[in-house]
């Protein structure tokens, strides 16, 4: 007598798990590409929402937040290329408006 079959989970077509990363662990991939932005996954009750916020004031995009983590990549992607601008030291901010030229 053949041995009866047993139900259990089916084989799923399409690539297998190991290519399909889910969204959050495309994060530290984003964040190689996007050094001179903070990345980060922020869950709420119910749903996942990527944000992106500019290290520097003189990179654009400053700020990106969505809910599809593709769609983040894809604002932050003119922004990939840029030299980040140098750190200031720390404890100094920045001057909040540029030095005035002596009047003479």
């Amino acid at each position: 007598m053949p041995p009866i079959p047993v139900p259990g989970p089916s084989p799923v077509p399409g690539p297998p798990a190991s290519e399909t990363a889910p969204p959050h662990d495309q994060l530290p991939g984003l964040r190689a590409d996007f050094p001179c932005f903070r990345i980060w996954r922020e869950q709420t009750c119910d749903r996942a929402r990527y944000e992106a916020r500019s290290l520097h004031l003189e990179i654009s995009p400053h700020t990106v937040v969505t809910d599809d983590i593709g769609e983040l990549g894809a604002a932050l992607e003119p922004a990939r290329f840029l030299a980040c601008p140098l750190p200031h030291p720390p404890g100094q901010a920045p001057p909040a408006r540029p030095p005035q030229a002596a009047a003479s």
